[in-house]
């Protein structure tokens, strides 16, 4: 059997679509913290949740790139406390935050302060 006019260099390879690379600056669905050994989710929205005594909530950015999302925080206290969620079982819990993890946003000159 002849090859004929066949040979290696007139193989065409198909187009294949290649995958982006997610840009870590974009916001995930949702974002995920480690405490201890659990995964919890950020409850992002605080309207319509039930607040401790003294907290309310305030605008914030959350992580190196400043997601935005709610917190609670405490004048008085001065504790500023985040609503996380078990993925698993969807129960909600307030946790005491870093000040380094957040930014709280206040409307001032600038627009935004750190915390």
């Amino acid at each position: 059997m002849d090859g004929g006019d066949f040979n290696s260099s007139s193989v065409v390879e198909p187009e294949t679509e290649q995958e982006e690379e997610a840009d870590p600056s974009e916001k995930p669905e949702q974002i995920e913290v480690t405490v201890g050994d659990k995964t919890y989710v950020i409850v992002e929205d605080l309207t319509d949740k039930e607040f401790p005594e003294g907290f309310a909530a305030e605008d914030a950015g959350y992580g190196e790139y400043d997601w935005p999302i709610q917190i609670a925080k405490s004048e008085a206290s001065q504790y500023t406390l985040i609503l996380l969620m078990d993925p698993e079982t969807e129960e909600e819990s307030w946790f005491s935050m870093m000040k380094k993890q957040v930014r709280s946003h206040h409307q001032n000159n600038n627009g935004c302060r750190d915390s």
